[in-house]
């Protein structure tokens, strides 16, 4: 087990028929961060744990909703910059909402609300860095195929395109 310090762990619940991702709001009390944001399910991890423990015990914290830790898939990790300065190492997993058993889905003081997002949320005001972190990491991906070593990108730079 890794020893992760001051991490944060985040869970992109994904409907892979219709390619839209689960989210909730999070209208919180004045100790919570990032009060009445989109946020994906998640949050700090707990000394001890590692990213996968701490993503089922927050997701069934947050909504009562029950994933196994063999079912997530890591997209990606990065060191996020917080508001005061400081690096937190974060990580972003991935679940098939049909491994997800929501039979005790219910609201709580961290989640006063649930949706469906897609790609035309880019830009909104109200999100929260984990959302927009994987906005940013789901474009790239999308479009690696313009940088992909091919010289796509060194040729249109080169003809005054970027």
């Amino acid at each position: 087990m890794s020893k992760l310090k001051n991490a944060r762990a985040w869970l992109v619940i994904e409907n892979t028929v219709s390619g839209k991702i689960f989210n909730r709001v999070g209208l919180r009390g004045s100790a919570c961060n990032n009060p009445g944001t989109w946020n994906f399910f998640g949050g700090n991890v707990d000394p001890g744990e590692t990213y996968e423990e701490a993503l089922v015990r927050e997701l069934f914290e947050e909504t009562g909703m029950i994933v196994r830790a063999e079912d997530l898939v890591l997209l990606f990790k990065e060191n996020v910059k917080t508001s005061k300065g400081n690096t937190k190492p974060c990580a972003w997993y991935s679940v098939d909402y049909s491994k997800v058993n929501i039979n005790g889905i219910r609201f709580t003081p961290e989640v006063s609300d649930y949706d469906w997002l897609d790609m035309s949320w880019v830009g909104r005001t109200d999100l929260h860095y984990s959302v927009v972190s994987w906005f940013s990491w789901r474009l790239m991906k999308d479009h690696e195929h313009l940088v992909d070593g091919n010289g796509a990108l060194a040729q249109c730079k080169a003809k005054g395109f970027l």
